[in-house]
């Protein structure tokens, strides 16, 4: 049997501009200060252009855990600000839901078969993945681009050594992801991805990336480079480590897997919106329409 994993190694720059107009988040040109959108409103993504511009940047942003909707039902006007004029995921299937598996599949698109990554990356048995897989990183490099990454990684357990921020080796971890293809990065690893983490270490990754676009992305246009810049939120990936045990009740915080916290006092997180739950909100978790997981789960707590 022939191994075709890296029958696409090589792509043309046509090839890969034409496949990234459908499958990265924003094309970025000018940035400007998004307009509010109202609750419920629905923005069609901007026709694709039939050849890329020369010199086209690309701007791309990932979220974590979040859920999908056709229409918000409260106001997001900064991502209906990038979906109006950039591209967004409307049917994007994923079979390998475990964060590092998908993560995985998204820069490199392959599947994780080929990317070797099975399990996160806390888990003993996993191994790095391999710096050999080709990632988006590489692939524009071959093509002429500038590729830089910010924020949350978890694709190899080497940059998560720090315990505390004051102690992660900035060097190190940059030429960690180096190795996968990705330049100019600034961050303190993956102790960003656990309780609070995306209230705690977004922001750092956001202005990282602005003060990037403000100076890299600047000195690039003037040498007639284009760049490719990926930002990875942690958020909405709070909501995995929050405490929402009832006052005087200990249930999900009585053997936790992961540390878990409250939310913090914080307008974001105290506000609340009338969205009505799915109907499986309060069904039972050993009824045989739902994963034996949840219920095996649950029982361990």
């Amino acid at each position: 049997m022939t191994d075709k994993t890296d029958s696409s190694r090589n792509p043309s720059r046509r090839a890969v501009l034409g496949a990234g107009a459908g499958l990265l988040s924003a094309a970025a040109g000018g940035m400007a200060t998004p307009a509010r959108a109202e609750l419920g409103e629905l923005s069609l993504p901007a026709k694709a252009p039939e050849q890329p511009p020369p010199g086209y940047n690309i701007l791309f942003v990932l979220v974590d855990q979040e859920h999908f909707f056709e229409k918000w039902p409260f106001p997001v006007p900064g991502r209906e600000y990038l979906k109006k004029y950039g591209t967004a995921f409307l049917n994007h299937q994923n079979a390998s839901q475990v964060c590092s598996s998908a993560r995985s599949v998204v820069y490199t698109g392959q599947h994780i078969q080929h990317t070797g990554v099975f399990d996160n990356m806390e888990a003993p048995w996993q191994a790095n993945m391999s710096t050999t897989v080709g990632t988006i990183g590489d692939r524009l490099r071959q093509l002429g681009y500038h590729a830089a990454y910010q924020g949350k990684w978890h694709l190899s357990a080497n940059i998560d050594a720090a315990k505390k921020p004051v102690d992660a080796s900035l060097l190190t971890n940059r030429k960690i992801i180096e190795s996968y293809g990705f330049a100019d990065f600034l961050g303190v690893g993956d102790l960003i991805d656990g309780a609070l983490g995306g209230y705690s270490f977004d922001n750092f990754s956001t202005e990282s990336a602005v003060t990037w676009l403000r100076t890299k992305a600047r000195e690039l246009k003037a040498q007639g480079q284009p760049w490719f810049m990926a930002v990875n939120l942690v958020n909405p990936h709070d909501v995995m480590y929050v405490n929402s045990d009832a006052p005087g009740e200990v249930v999900q915080g009585k053997h936790a897997a992961y540390p878990i916290d409250r939310p913090p006092d914080n307008e974001i997180y105290v506000a609340e919106w009338d969205v009505p739950l799915p109907a499986t909100r309060h069904q039972l978790l050993n009824t045989p329409d739902r994963p034996r997981a949840h219920y095996e789960y649950q029982a361990t707590q």
